[in-house]
């Protein structure tokens, strides 16, 4: 919220005004009298951020896309997106693997383990054949494949099962982390395949010049500890070991390819904690969200704390979930053990102002995620965020239904502003205010309530209840009206300001104001303006 101040500086009784606007995150490590004027603090929670638009609106909702058959925990999925554009999705719900087109129909593919949680992004895409490589997060499933009609084991020139955490390919070369070969586990490994073909893998041979430039090879990570992390950035592949460190691997070819560290003394906390975010890596640690910046060829690399505004609040989170939407410019990332995303809005990061907005739900869901990807929607092909739960249930976020949270529930939208005050030692009292507003195509009224937190040598709060009423139908026969926006009853004063007045009591030397907002349909608030007597 913006908090704007005017008063007369003379006597006793002065008249004044605060206009709160909108446009910043959420900022709960300063003081909330040291807060940017945008920004919001406390228990604000549940609006949406947008570098184009201040107001004050309700986050976008999450839909139930659909639910799979043996209503099964979600605990993996594979995409293919071929060459010609053609799009096929798996879903791993317990044991069963179905594909699916619409989130409607559903077919059965094949059994698996339920201790697996497969993993096919569009990282793992090998364009030369239009097969997507899917690996096992779980490290129970051999390493699999999937063209769209058949889900099959891969044939290698090793002995006994490959199974492999992690996948990325790049350079017609695929690149396999946290690796069990025949029964031996080396999760500290990284096994490239030979160039052109994923199926010709080797294990005992490192990097060396009497290898060709294609050969496969294997390179262990340097400080022997587990992978828990891999991501490709500008051309090269950077990866975590579990409680160790953050390497990138350099090199052309066979004959070069070595680990090199990128940062000492910091490392993912999560087995998906670290994705590429468009012109950066970003992983979540205990307690903080960072990132690595660098050159196109990862020099000069520094480390950056993206979550500082916010550190109190996420000080104690860990094994961390994060997932990126370009389209959106978002990265989600979600605690394990708590029942909130924590959304990270990319186009604000240059403005100074708080980026981060806290997601919470009343939908039974109550964000108790088993898996969450970035993948596109088979159905519109737009790129999205789905998360699983323990039900079987698919949730889309950035939802484009109506009826809040999975259709159904309401959305509790909270914003609190920072602390304003008159100048010099006024009281601020008599508060008289107005809450501007645009009322929005075919919703139904929602129930606000502001509150005015008065501090000082008074301390009181005072609560009012405001209306956000929806724009009035417009006549069946009036011009453009009868079918505006696509319905028979276009509303017409949708998108024009309303104005909603209001009389607080109480007294004090500072205001915080807080504004709650439910329902299931959107608003948009513009401004609240609150016009006072100043006694000092």
């Amino acid at each position: 919220m913006v908090g704007r101040i005017a008063a007369k500086a003379t006597t006793q009784s002065n008249e004044g005004e605060i206009k709160l606007r909108f446009g910043g995150g959420l900022n709960t490590r300063a003081s909330s009298d040291e807060i940017d004027d945008r920004e919001c603090a406390d228990v604000s929670q549940n609006f949406d951020l947008d570098l184009g638009n201040t107001q004050f609106r309700p986050r976008l909702q999450f839909d139930l896309a659909g639910t799979a058959p043996n209503a099964g925990r979600i605990n993996g999925f594979a995409q293919l997106v071929k060459t010609d554009g053609t799009i096929s999705t798996l879903i791993q719900a317990a044991g069963n693997v179905y594909s699916t087109d619409d989130f409607i129909t559903w077919t059965f593919v094949e059994s698996i383990s339920t201790a697996a949680r497969i993993r096919g992004p569009r990282t793992h895409i090998w364009n030369l054949t239009d097969v997507v490589l899917i690996s096992d997060l779980g490290g129970v499933e051999p390493i699999k494949t999937w063209n769209g009609s058949y889900f099959d084991t891969v044939a290698h020139n090793l002995t006994g099962n490959f199974i492999a955490k992690y996948i990325y390919v790049d350079n017609e070369r695929a690149f396999f982390a946290n690796v069990n070969s025949n029964a031996v586990s080396t999760p500290h490994v990284v096994v490239g395949s030979a160039q052109s073909d994923y199926t010709t893998l080797s294990t005992d041979q490192k990097p060396t010049s009497s290898l060709s430039d294609s050969d496969a090879f294997f390179i262990p990570m340097p400080d022997l500890k587990a992978i828990n992390g891999m991501a490709g950035a500008f051309g090269q592949v950077a990866f975590s070991t579990k409680r160790g460190l953050m390497f990138r691997l350099v090199g052309n070819s066979a004959q070069d390819f070595q680990m090199e560290p990128l940062y000492y003394d910091s490392y993912a906390d999560g087995n998906e904690s670290m994705v590429f975010a468009g012109n950066d890596i970003v992983y979540g640690r205990p307690g903080r969200i960072e990132s690595l910046l660098g050159t196109a060829n990862y020099g000069d690399v520094e480390t950056d704390d993206l979550s500082v505004k916010i550190s109190n609040a996420i000080g104690t989170f860990n094994n961390w979930t994060l997932a990126y939407s370009s389209r959106h410019q978002r990265i989600y990332c979600y605690p394990a053990t708590e029942a909130e995303l924590w959304v990270f809005h990319k186009p604000l990061v240059e403005t100074g102002l708080s980026p981060w907005m806290r997601w919470r739900t009343r939908h039974s869901f109550g964000f108790g995620i088993t898996c969450m990807w970035s993948m596109l929607d088979p159905v519109s092909g737009l790129e999205h965020v789905f998360m699983g739960d323990t039900n079987g249930h698919v949730f889309r976020l950035e939802g484009t239904g109506t009826g809040g949270d999975g259709g159904t529930t309401e959305i509790d939208a909270n914003r609190v502003s920072k602390l304003v005050a008159p100048p010099g030692r006024a009281q601020v009292y008599d508060v008289q205010g107005v809450l501007k507003y645009r009322p929005t195509t075919g919703a139904v009224d929602s129930q606000g309530t502001l509150t005015i937190r008065f501090q000082g040598e008074n301390i009181s709060d005072s609560t009012i209840s405001i209306p956000i009423v929806g724009a009035d139908a417009g006549p069946v026969y009036n011009a453009t009206n009868y079918y505006s926006d696509g319905s028979v009853y276009g509303s017409e004063f949708a998108g024009r300001l309303s104005r909603e007045n209001f009389a607080v009591a109480g007294q004090g030397n500072d205001i915080q104001c807080e504004l709650n907002i439910s329902g299931t349909d959107t608003f948009q608030i513009n401004e609240v303006y609150l016009g006072f007597k100043a006694s000092g």
